[in-house]
């Protein structure tokens, strides 16, 4: 019984730790937990009533199963390398788990393919086995020898199959979850309700059906009652994550606005919520303002130790105040390995802090097609614009409007905006008329907007806002 615990966070590689016995095994720290021998006695003891013979049999059956989850986690320490991550593998009386921290958060797909890795590791030292099998000399009926190379059958491809069951915490119920509709606490809603409704009936399988798999029904009804606390706790969780939500708008209401105070609401959500997205945007938005405001060493420390994962591109924007001459090209890979509105933003201040502001625009031009996005050219048009670069602005509205197939009413108001601040009003009119010609309907927020202020006594001004209901 095993699994994997992503957990994006970056960090320095991880030792392991706890009691046991500690080793390496290709680079992976490795700890077998002092609870993970009591398998070897339970069973050893089970089996044979001689106490000299049990000794053998327990030194058996330790061997057999601590290579056997060793190779399953092996599988999945190997995969989550791939990803760039430092895992730890340890064993324990419930079998074993393997701890890995990408740099950046896993996809679903990555982390379906951890998951499996360890399946199907296992599968592969089942089969290697079972082939071994055929061409060696049968040993003795019953014998010690005999039961080790059925048991390390039995726990590779059998065992392995009962842990591809769609039940949390095993390998099959976190792939289940990893295909589940919704944000994070969603999934792992339906997922640990599916869990229960499926523990159940393998419970009650194993205990009627299937001739000395009393242990399989224990566990799966202990997997059971796990997801049913998850299914308490979760809810729980849903109410404080729409308050947080709400509070995290709030704080970045008040910012807008010039209130820094703000920024401590948002520590403290960074620091407190269980909403991985809360925590991740309070943290993103304290560490921007840290760096840009000249606390560079701030920056780095909340960077470091506020919990959450971030974007690489900010641990880029932090590198750049602190004078590192490649941290413009950090921006850049990590905007080319993560395209997203967050690390356009982030790349923006990067460049706007390397006071190189008008070479976004040539940057973003140049860039893939997956960077002539509308959410990604808003962001970085938002980004210049409420920092006062307003031509450069501008510029990137007028790309927007050339590159997106049919852009929305929003991109041709937002590039108004601009050509309004900058003082040219005649393309600031025809803008604002394109976008209402496309659907742009929002009288109030032309009405409070700072850029249409010195044209609202003109003519053409009130003949385009007379056209909004």
């Amino acid at each position: 019984m095993t699994t994997t615990a992503p957990t994006p966070t970056p960090r320095p590689p991880v030792v392991a730790t706890g009691r046991g016995l500690k080793f390496s095994v290709f680079g992976f720290p490795v700890n077998i937990d002092l609870s993970f021998f009591l398998i070897g006695a339970v069973i050893g003891f089970q089996v044979v009533s001689l106490r000299w013979e049990a000794l053998l049999w327990i030194a058996m059956f330790l061997v057999v199963i601590a290579a056997s989850v060793l190779v399953h986690e092996l599988g999945h320490a190997f995969a989550a390398r791939s990803l760039g991550a430092h895992p730890t593998i340890r064993l324990h009386v419930m079998g074993g788990v393997t701890h890995f921290m990408p740099p950046s958060p896993p996809t679903r797909l990555q982390t379906i393919g951890v998951s499996l890795a360890g399946p199907f590791a296992g599968f592969a030292l089942g089969l290697i086995v079972l082939l071994a099998r055929q061409v060696v000399d049968d040993p003795v009926s019953g014998s010690l020898e005999d039961n080790a190379w059925r048991f390390l059958i039995l726990i590779n491809l059998g065992w392995g199959a009962i842990n591809l069951a769609p039940v949390l915490p095993l390998d099959g119920g976190h792939v289940m979850e990893s295909l589940m509709p919704g944000d994070e606490l969603r999934r792992r809603r339906i997922a640990a309700l599916m869990s229960v409704l499926v523990g159940v009936a393998l419970t009650w399988f194993f205990w009627k059906s299937v001739d000395n798999m009393g242990i399989a029904a224990f566990l799966f009804a202990l997997f059971a009652a796990q997801n049913v606390g998850v299914l308490l706790a979760t809810t729980s969780r849903s109410t404080k994550r729409d308050e947080d939500r709400d509070a995290l708008e709030s704080a970045i209401a008040q910012l807008n606005t010039g209130d820094n105070s703000a920024l401590l609401t948002l520590e403290s959500l960074a620091r407190e919520s269980s909403d991985p997205t809360v925590q991740k945007y309070s943290k993103m938005l304290v560490v921007e303002r840290s760096a840009t405001g000249g606390n560079v060493a701030q920056a780095r420390a909340q960077l470091t130790e506020l919990p959450g994962a971030v974007h690489p591109a900010l641990y880029g924007l932090v590198a750049l105040h602190e004078g590192d001459p490649s941290a413009i090209e950090q921006l850049d890979d990590a905007m080319h390995s993560e395209p997203s509105p967050a690390a356009a933003h982030i790349l923006t201040l990067g460049y706007i802090g390397a006071g190189r502001a008008n070479d976004v625009v040539t940057r973003i031009g140049s860039g893939p097609a997956t960077w002539l996005t509308p959410s990604i050219l808003g962001s970085v048009q938002h980004t210049l614009h409420s920092r006062n670069f307003v031509d450069a602005g501008v510029q990137v509205g007028e790309l927007h409007l050339a590159t997106v197939a049919e852009p929305a009413g929003k991109a041709f108001y937002n590039t108004a905006c601009g050509w309004a601040r900058s003082g040219n009003s005649e393309r600031a009119m025809t803008r604002l008329s394109e976008a209402i010609d496309r659907g742009w309907n929002d009288r109030a927020t032309l009405d409070a907007d700072p850029d249409f202020a010195p044209y609202r006594h003109t003519v053409e001004y009130g003949a385009l806002r007379g056209r909004l209901s």
